[in-house]
């Protein structure tokens, strides 16, 4: 597989962007079942 530089340089980005979005603490909504998680969960979460 010969994948040009440039595309694998903006993988990277995206996944270190949304890396730092989810770890600080700004997407929880991103995670699976937590609007449906209850208050007490929800803050167990963050």
């Amino acid at each position: 597989m010969n994948v040009p530089t440039w595309v694998a340089w903006i993988l990277v980005a995206i996944l270190a962007i949304s890396s730092i979005v989810i770890f600080t603490g700004k997407a929880p909504f991103l995670i699976t079942g937590y609007n449906t998680a209850n208050q007490e969960k929800k803050t167990n979460i963050i």
